[in-house]
């Protein structure tokens, strides 16, 4: 599960490679991108639009990971734990950013 997965620059290759995905972000317009380049590579990926301190999904994750600087945008402690607490609810184990946390503990 790939969270702030944009246009889906890490979650289209990983299902081309036959991993089942799911992509969750909060700008509906870089999912739209994201689903029209996964169509036209002919991947099926779930692509949620959601808010990554609230995730409401129906499927746990052996590997929930944010990339690049999107975990930079969880500005403040608060926001951090929010999202932390959520993903914990969808995963074993999460790599957000430069961070790698297990989630089981």
């Amino acid at each position: 599960m790939e969270l702030a997965c944009g246009i889906g620059r890490l979650t289209i290759p990983m299902a081309k490679r036959g991993l089942q995905m799911v992509g969750v972000d909060l700008h509906e317009g870089m999912l739209e991108r994201a689903k029209q380049k996964a169509k036209k590579q002919l991947v099926s990926i779930e692509f949620l639009l959601q808010d990554c301190t609230k995730l409401n999904i129906p499927v746990k994750s052996s590997l929930v990971f944010m990339t690049g600087n999107s975990f930079q945008h969880f500005l403040t402690n608060e926001l951090q734990n929010a999202l932390l607490q959520s993903v914990q609810q969808h995963g074993s184990y999460a790599h957000l950013g430069k961070r790698s946390i297990p989630l089981h503990c």
